[in-house]
């Protein structure tokens, strides 16, 4: 994921804007729940038997 999008237009007055310290944080924080997902499907994978036998 190379870049957000731009939800606000370029015009919109700088008081409706976050700060990079936001940003920052909030990058961190998606990185965080998308390591967590990964585990938790990584873990769901290994419990699951895929080779089930045609009955």
């Amino acid at each position: 994921m190379a870049r957000q999008l731009d939800l606000l237009p370029p015009s919109v007055d700088d008081d409706w804007r976050l700060d990079p310290a936001t940003i920052e944080s909030g990058r961190r924080g998606l990185a965080k729940a998308r390591e967590a997902l990964a585990r938790a499907q990584a873990r769901l994978d290994a419990e699951t038997d895929h080779h089930r036998t045609a009955a």
